[in-house]
């Protein structure tokens, strides 16, 4: 019976599927599921294996896996989440179904989890520091009292501060013990990929001393006599792809960011023995994009090469969309629309996601490669489904006054009574290139639940409409301010019972921009809860590990000299002397996305100007608190943001 009440300790009751991954042989699906772990404030994580019946059997007890892929048929490679060493990365295996571990090597270095090369040989990522650490003649340590910065970024969201690092690509020779890097220890690497014949390797990246760019370089490796080809010279493109083919091509995502800074990536074929490359497809989505949720934990892959052929999605305005890409020809065929999909796997004629569909909580469906057909084999929130007050959003779309689509939704109040009159909560995604969905989003149902609508879209600048729609240069808070606010006259106007003089607004990262922009703006919101924000743009590029990427979008250059008097006229700093907006901040001290002093500086115009304001600051947690912080955390967040708005509507 759904008697319950959603509050924010519900998160306790959730599982998280996630990173699924199938058997090379059988095709059997594997995955790892997270949940909260109140006891020791932190998550628990397991590999399971999915059984053809949509049960599971977990294969560890640990509730320590870091992550894990498939050896053999009924064998895992697998990482704890904690090590022995610092600065070591140790290896297990284990063994199907009788579940036996053992440890199979240790890699002197901090690595990802290494792909098998053959050979007892492995391709291994690893941190890498560029230069030593200083000595200090008293007991200060460097690393410890002190650090010392020589190169940008020097921060890295969801990292202690960077100690000058990069990711180097290596291979780990087991017999010996040891690693023969590829790259110079001034090299990022990006991303690789091994050759079908296991003869050379691929990989992208960016060489730099100083600073890094949003340009990438692509390399090919060759094994046997160690030799390195460039491909494509440093700041040609931007990659975000580089996958071998069967065919011996090279598939790429990449863009020469020509048209705009926005811009999504074109699909290439690469020869890498002619070096002709040739675009093949403009789908005009990126194959890398997520929703923006909170009820999804961990990753997983988001696309698998198939012979000649990619699986992979991309959002599709307020949906995920399943592609099957010919990367020779570019032809694409879409196989199935959902309403969030945050991990895959193929096996056969069919690919198995974790999937957010129908309201529910992630779970694990198969799709039929074909026909599209969707089968959903797990049932991990149906009972917490069964006994909660869900309420389903209802979409809304309207063509504003540039005559752009706006796409959203509204979530009724719990117990809705037509008699009534009821608050209401403008929500704003993060992005700007990001985008909203119909998939449950646990705070949106914590404020339906006491008594308020929720009603969020995707605005200007969101993902999944095209080019056009997500060009943003010199244009933040314009276009995007001016739909958010004629969505809600628009939400104002279908729902008599939404109250306009009881209306807050929130969001995070952009959509925190957003809401310290509006309260500059409008009176018209009763309180507002600022989220992982941005208050100044110049101080933002400066600061920020993505302070390029933020000055490039906002205006179209890398360089805050140059475009500083945009910069300044685009951040909501400038109009804090306007707001009466009672008002909320919520951050996090290790948030190096959106460094904590951003929202230190609005909290502070508004104390200046005597608006009633309050700051919450979460120590240790990071940009992504609110999906993947500390358990405590993401309660005390939930829960601060509904007090807020109790209280002032």
């Amino acid at each position: 019976m759904n008697d319950k009440f959603v509050s924010a300790n519900d998160l306790y009751e959730f599982q998280f599927p996630h990173d699924i991954c199938c058997s090379p042989e059988h095709g059997t699906p594997a995955f790892l599921l997270s949940e909260m772990d109140a006891e020791n404030d932190g998550y628990r994580h397991d590999i399971c294996m999915l059984n053809p019946d949509g049960s599971y059997d977990r294969l560890t007890q640990t509730g320590n896996i870091k992550d894990f892929r498939w050896l053999a048929e009924n064998a895992l490679l697998f990482r704890y989440t904690d090590t022995a060493q610092k600065g070591q990365t140790d290896l297990y295996k284990l063994s199907c179904p009788d579940k036996a571990i053992e440890k199979l090597f240790s890699i002197p270095a901090q690595t990802d989890l290494p792909t098998p090369l053959g050979a007892s040989k492995w391709v291994i990522k690893a941190k890498q520091s560029t230069d030593p650490h200083m000595e200090c003649s008293d007991r200060a340590k460097e690393g410890v009292d002190l650090f010392t910065f020589t190169d940008k970024p020097f921060i890295r969201n969801g990292e202690e501060f960077t100690d000058r690092r990069r990711i180097r690509l290596g291979i780990f020779d087991e017999t010996k013990g040891a690693i023969s890097y590829i790259t110079g220890k001034y090299y990022e690497t990006a991303g690789f990929d091994i050759s079908p014949d296991k003869k050379q390797i691929l990989y992208f990246g960016e060489n730099y001393k100083d600073c890094a760019s949003l340009f990438h370089s692509l390399y090919l490796y060759d094994i046997e006599s160690g030799q390195t080809e460039e491909l494509i010279a440093e700041g040609r493109y931007q990659i975000s792809i580089a996958r071998w083919l069967a065919c011996g091509q090279i598939l790429l995502h990449a863009s020469p960011l020509d048209r705009s800074a926005t811009q999504n990536h074109d699909l290439y074929l690469l020869n890498p023995d002619t070096r002709e490359l040739r675009r093949t497809a403009c789908p005009d989505g990126m194959y890398s994009s997520l929703i923006d949720v909170d009820t999804a934990y961990g990753g997983g892959q988001t696309r698998k090469i198939t012979g000649n052929t990619m699986t992979a999605i991309r959002l599709q305005r307020t949906h995920t969309a399943l592609d099957n890409v010919d990367g020779q020809t570019g032809d694409i065929r879409q196989i199935a629309l959902t309403d969030g999909l945050t991990s895959l796997d193929i096996s056969g004629n069919y690919c198995f996601c974790v999937i957010l569909e129908n309201h529910e909580l992630p779970e694990i469906y198969r799709i039929h490669m074909e026909t599209g057909e969707k089968t959903k084999l797990t049932d991990f929130s149906g009972e917490y489904l069964s006994t909660h007050k869900i309420s389903v959003p209802e979409y809304v779309s309207f063509t504003a006054k540039n005559n752009e689509k706006v796409e959203g939704f509204i979530i009724p109040p719990v117990d809705f009574n037509n008699t009534k009159k009821y608050p209401g909560v403008l929500y704003i995604h993060g992005g700007p290139k990001w985008a909203y969905s119909k998939a449950h989003m646990h705070l949106f149902q914590c404020l339906a639940a006491k008594g308020m609508y929720v009603f969020y879209c995707n605005p200007h600048g969101s993902d999944g409409y095209g080019e056009r729609f997500l060009e943003m240069v010199r244009q933040w808070g314009q276009v995007d301010y001016n739909h958010l606010m004629e969505f809600t006259d628009e939400c104002l106007r279908r729902t008599p019972n939404l109250d306009e003089n009881r209306l807050g607004v929130t969001g995070g990262s952009y959509g925190g921009y957003m809401t310290n922009w509006i309260i500059g703006h409008t009176d018209r919101f009763k309180a507002a809860c600022s989220q992982r924000s941005i208050s100044n743009l110049v101080t933002t590029a400066l600061t920020s590990d993505l302070g390029e990427r933020v000055m490039k979008q906002s205006c179209g250059d890398c360089s805050p000299w140059k475009n500083e008097e945009i910069l300044w006229d685009q951040s909501p700093l400038k109009y804090a002397k306007n707001a009466t907006t009672p008002t909320l901040f919520l951050h996090s001290d290790k948030d190096f996305r959106c460094f904590m002093g951003e929202a230190f500086q609005m909290f502070t115009a508004l104390k200046q100007s005597g608006v009633e304001t309050e700051m919450y600051l979460f120590h240790g947690d990071s940009h992504s608190l609110s999906r993947s912080g500390r358990p405590s955390h993401r309660i005390v967040r939930v829960e601060a943001i509904i007090q807020w708005f109790e209280k002032y509507l």
